[in-house]
């Protein structure tokens, strides 16, 4: 297949080590019904064989471009570099560890290009490293249909702990005309939440962003996952960035102002909880019953993580007995058959224990 002129999708996948995942990876953005596609791969220094293996499918697929970093410098930088080469009228990030149907960009572009939107979304089906299903999608049944967000709505499904659908783990589609207009980008200081900071942005810029119920993007559940286990420094640049655009937004609109400051209150939590969890490893109970009486909101919040904790050890142990359900890929169909249910806080974020 040769590569197209003016391709309608540039699909973004920045790598690191990601030598066991990516073929599978590639196989499913190359498989896509829709052709006129350029695929940019940015490696991110690896140590590995990823490069090779890319380099390998880059001789069989004239359609992947493979740019190398010279250091490691984070999946924020490396999309950032994919995004400046990308010459399609829409940008699309696949992560180099998951999987995407056959239809999805398809799909997306028809409807987003009818709708007339900025971002369009489709749902996220998590799954295990061994394919063990994890029985539910990120958006749940009452997205049947599709939905417009606006930026307070955005900003109120990414508070931690309060059972919504985390939209900022959705993994858009983004027209490129808005990302030049607007000369956004993803922001180099943050490790973790970078995709729900770009979208916020996005949306206080004016884009228009849409979700589609379809759950045609399968989201790859590592035991190995960064978000399952944040550092109190990724946590800090969390709260300066939302801090920041809480001060640019606070005299634009007093319902946005709320939103990002009761949002920022749920990551000061996660930097509380941090410290009550090093005050208990060390068996300072005393300085861990002070951390709770100063902040009782983290007794939710830990009773939260205990019953995801539990959750997922039942979930864990239905699977190795063999009473639950191996998760069976069609990415060649137009829609996962899996029922989705509501996530609790997205993949691998604040409800992990």
């Amino acid at each position: 297949m040769s590569a197209p002129l003016t391709p309608v999708v540039s699909v973004i996948m920045a790598c690191f080590n990601s030598e066991l995942y990516v073929a599978a990876a590639l196989d499913s953005v190359r498989a896509q019904t829709l052709s006129a596609i350029e695929i940019i791969v940015v490696d991110d220094a690896s140590s590995d064989r990823t490069v090779e293996i890319v380099m390998d499918l880059a001789a069989l697929d004239p359609r992947i471009t493979v740019l190398r970093l010279p250091a490691n410098v984070g999946p924020a930088v490396a999309r950032n570099k994919g995004i400046q080469a990308a010459r399609g009228r829409w940008v699309a990030i696949v992560d180099s560890d998951d999987l995407i149907a056959q239809c999805r960009l398809q799909k997306l572009v028809a409807a987003a290009e009818a709708d007339g939107v900025d971002i369009a979304c489709d749902n996220l089906v998590l799954f295990r490293d061994d394919a063990r299903a994890l029985g539910r999608a990120l958006v749940g049944k009452d997205w049947a249909e599709p939905r417009g967000i606006d930026l307070v709505t955005f900003i109120r499904s990414n508070h931690a702990n309060t059972g919504q659908s985390a939209l900022g783990y959705l993994q858009p589609i983004i027209r490129t005309e808005f990302i030049r207009r607007s000369g956004l980008a993803y922001n180099e200081d943050l490790v973790l939440n970078e995709d729900y900071d770009l979208l916020l942005r996005m949306l206080a810029a004016g884009a228009h962003m849409r979700v589609y119920p379809w759950p045609t993007y399968y989201y790859r559940k590592r035991d190995t996952s960064l978000s399952r286990r944040y550092r109190r420094t990724d946590l800090q640049a969390m709260i300066a960035a939302n801090a920041a655009f809480l001060r640019c937004q606070a005299a634009q609109s007093s319902a946005v102002a709320r939103a990002l400051a009761e949002r920022l209150e749920t990551i000061v939590d996660e930097v509380a909880f941090i410290d009550f969890k090093a005050a208990l490893s060390t068996r300072d109970v005393r300085s861990a019953a002070a951390k709770l009486w100063a902040r009782p909101q983290l007794v939710p919040l830990l009773l939260g993580k205990v019953v995801g904790y539990l959750d997922r050890r039942t979930r864990d142990l239905r699977s190795r007995s063999g009473s639950a359900p191996r998760f069976t890929f069609d990415l060649a169909a137009s829609a996962q058959t899996a029922t989705p249910q509501p996530g609790r806080n997205g993949p691998g974020t604040s409800g992990e224990a």
